[in-house]
């Protein structure tokens, strides 16, 4: 079973917990590019009882491949 995305309403204004990924690599920093050409960091949302850690690993092999094996959050 998956898990929710964490969302809280209050009256009509939405939250949602997100997480972004800015990955620095020898040749410099990792971004995604859309469909439309639209530049951004890799990232989404944080599900309920899920780390920070976890969805981080879990975003990046979800919009990448990769298989993280270490996160270091600032």
């Amino acid at each position: 079973m998956q898990n929710s995305d964490i969302k809280i309403s209050i009256d009509d204004i939405q939250f949602k917990a997100k997480v972004v990924c800015i990955v620095k690599t020898n040749r410099g920093f990792l971004f995604e590019k859309s469909d439309y050409d639209y530049i951004f960091v890799v990232g989404g949302k944080v599900s309920i009882n899920e780390t920070l850690e976890e969805a981080v690993k879990r975003e990046m092999q979800e919009e990448l491949g990769m298989d993280v094996r270490s996160t270091t959050l600032c």
